[in-house]
């Protein structure tokens, strides 16, 4: 690879649980639906649904995510974001990678834990599976974080 614009890095899933209004939901990209993992064209124009439906809610997930795979802190207010039914939440991003003859799935997931008015990350994980041209390889865990109690 002779540079990052050499690099074509695509958001495949969302998932979240817990998080602000969203008990559970699942967003897979179109490419993912018809097992076109390393598409270069656009999945998505736009987010639309009702009030209340969780549209903002993803936005808020994928800053978050943005903001943890730069190494940035997070805000305070993040707390408010933890579900009301439980004391902490999940996001799951899965990224298609497609770097010249390297191609991988990465998945990245983190769970955040409420305690009185902060938060904490309580869990978190980046794996990799790679794509050999016919299958996709064993997942590699590449890191994994987990609060100990």
């Amino acid at each position: 690879m002779k540079n990052v614009t050499d690099c074509n890095v695509r958001v495949k899933e969302i998932e979240l649980n817990g998080f602000k209004n969203v008990e559970h939901g699942l967003i897979k990209m179109p490419s993912t639906v018809e097992k076109k993992f390393f598409e270069h064209g656009s999945d998505i124009l736009g987010i639309y649904g009702q009030n209340g439906s969780g549209k903002t809610a993803v936005i808020e997930a994928m800053t978050i995510i943005q903001c943890l795979l730069k190494g940035e802190p997070l805000d305070e207010y993040i707390v408010n974001y933890i579900g009301k039914k439980s004391d902490t939440c999940s996001l799951r991003v899965r990224f298609s990678i497609d770097a010249a003859e390297r191609k991988s799935l990465v998945d990245y997931c983190v769970e955040l834990s409420r305690n009185e008015e902060s938060f904490k990350v309580a869990k978190e994980s980046l794996s990799l599976t790679k794509w050999n041209g016919e299958k996709f390889l064993k997942k590699k865990l590449l890191l994994g974080y987990e609060e100990k109690m």
